[in-house]
């Protein structure tokens, strides 16, 4: 898939931002926990990687109870930068993880409202796998879910030769 490569970092600081106002509605926070070495820079368009973002930490927000926060994180594994949307919330249900991520699909049959249609999260799972990444949902720890997305970094390639070098 097309598109300029972008710093996983920066990605990660930028889409917390939007989301932030978001999430002060609801008397949440969004946590940025960004990675000990630089991220990298993670391959295709940046607009979609922050589409994809911005899906995880909108569904987690609005599952996260009010005054909680939602955590982002971030940790560089080889060649793959793997990004956790981490909340508080209700979780998912055991039966629903494997259909969560299918178009739709809504595991909280009481969001029947215009704004919600199933797709978010059939689109984010989509766009991660045509980008050669993936994303998956866990349990967190004392109650609400995991979203890890799974992304490939740009392969770094070697520098130039100076001119200098080259004459000999």
């Amino acid at each position: 898939v097309a598109g300029a490569a972008v710093d996983g970092e920066t990605l990660l600081i930028e889409t917390a931002e939007r989301c932030t106002p978001w999430g002060k509605k609801q008397k949440q926070t969004v946590v940025v926990r960004r990675p000990d070495e630089s991220g990298g820079e993670v391959k295709g368009g940046a607009e979609r990687w922050r589409q994809m973002l911005s899906v995880l930490l909108d569904n987690a927000l609005q599952h996260a109870p009010s005054g909680t926060g939602v955590i982002l994180t971030a940790a560089r594994k080889k060649n793959r930068l793997e990004i956790e949307v981490i909340d508080h919330g209700q979780g998912v249900a055991e039966e629903d993880k494997d259909r969560i991520f299918e178009r739709f699909y809504r595991a909280d049959k009481s969001r029947t409202g215009k704004k919600h249609f199933g797709l978010g999260l059939s689109v984010a799972k989509e766009l991660a796998e045509l980008h050669k990444g993936s994303l998956s949902v866990s349990d967190t720890p004392g109650g609400g879910a995991t979203f890890r997305l799974v992304l490939p970094l740009e392969a770094k390639k070697p520098p130039k030769p100076a001119e200098s070098e080259k004459a000999d």
